[in-house]
C-alpha cells in the first residue's frame, strides 16, 4: 500500500535517553535537538503549539527561539521522495517563521547517535543550519524520507515588534511523492 498521510507524522525532540523514540516529551519548550521523542504533533497546529504565545515584552525585544521537530517516516518499507516543506503565513501575524534542515539528516527512527544538533535554550541557535522563509512556492527541499526514519527540520521564529494581533498561526504542510508497494 502506497503511503498515506498518517505515515508521515511531525515528532517533537528529545534531550534525554540513549536513542531515537525511546521516550515521550511532551512540552514544546523543551524540544530542543537530539533524539526524535514518541510524541506526535498536529500537523493541522504544529507551529501554534510548537512555540508559546509572544508577550509584549518579547514582541518589543523581538525575541527569536528555536525548536527542532522531526518528520517520520512509518511507513513499513517505502521511501517518501521529494518532500517539501512550506509554513502557511497567517496575515495577522506577529512573528516571521524560518525553517532549516538539520546537517544531520535523515536517520533510523531508533538510532542511538544523536540523531540532531542539540541547543542549551530555546535562545540558542543550533549550529550549522541554514535559515530561510520557505512558501509553497519557494519551499525547503526535504529529499527522500526512507521508511522508518527521521529527519531533523528547525524552525526559527522571529517576533517583529509588531502591534497586537488575535491571531498568530501559521501552519506546516508538507508534501512529497510515494510509489506503490509491489
Amino acid at each position: 500500500m502506497a503511503i498515506v498521510d498518517a505515515d508521515m507524522m511531525l515528532l517533537l525532540s528529545t534531550k534525554s535517553g540513549s536513542a531515537g523514540y525511546t521516550l515521550a516529551q511532551a512540552d514544546p519548550d523543551l524540544s530542543l535537538g537530539k533524539y526524535a521523542s514518541t510524541t506526535e504533533m498536529s500537523k493541522i497546529t504544529a507551529l501554534h503549539n510548537l512555540f508559546d504565545k509572544i508577550n509584549g515584552k518579547e514582541n518589543k525585544a523581538e525575541d527569536t527561539e528555536f525548536r527542532l521537530l522531526f518528520l517520520y517516516n512509518s511507513h513499513a518499507t517505502l521511501p517518501y521522495l521529494e518532500g517539501e516543506l512550506w509554513v502557511e503565513l497567517v496575515e495577522e501575524s506577529v512573528s516571521l517563521i524560518e525553517v532549516g534542515l538539520d546537517p544531520a539528516g535523515a536517520s533510523p527512527v531508533d538510532q542511538s547517535e544523536a540523531q540532531a544538533a542539540e541547543i542549551a535554550d530555546e535562545g540558542t541557535a543550533p549550529v550549522g543550519v541554514s535559515f530561510a522563509e520557505v512558501t509553497e512556492e519557494s519551499p525547503l527541499v526535504l529529499g527522500d524520507i526512507p521508511a522508518g526514519h527521521v529527519l531533523p527540520i528547525w524552525f526559527k521564529r522571529l517576533a517583529t515588534n509588531s502591534g497586537p494581533k488575535n491571531v498568530d498561526g501559521q501552519t506546516i504542510l508538507f508534501s512529497g511523492d510515494t510509489q506503490a508497494e509491489e
